[in-house]
């Protein structure tokens, strides 16, 4: 299976190609990290949009809050911390 391929069922091709799934909606629970940052958050917007759950971790370190989309749960964390 190719790398993303799970996430597009949901619309009925895989980059153009049908797949088996194509009357199918999948649904999954996805965890974005770096979600407060550009690439993030436009990653979880796209999640989002396509039905899914979206969690957000993020130590702000260069990422802003107001960036994490309202839908997502956020969770404030470092993941190179004992904490996470």
């Amino acid at each position: 299976m190719a790398v993303g391929s799970g996430a597009r069922e949901a619309e009925g091709t895989c980059w153009g190609v049908s797949t088996p799934f194509s009357s199918v909606s999948v649904f999954m629970h996805c965890l974005v990290t770096g979600g407060a940052g550009f690439v993030g958050s436009h990653v979880a917007d796209a999640l989002l949009e396509r039905g899914h759950t979206v969690y957000i971790i993020d130590n702000l370190s260069t990422g802003r809050r107001e960036k994490v989309p309202a839908e997502a749960s956020f969770f404030e964390l470092d993941i190179c911390s004992d904490a996470a």
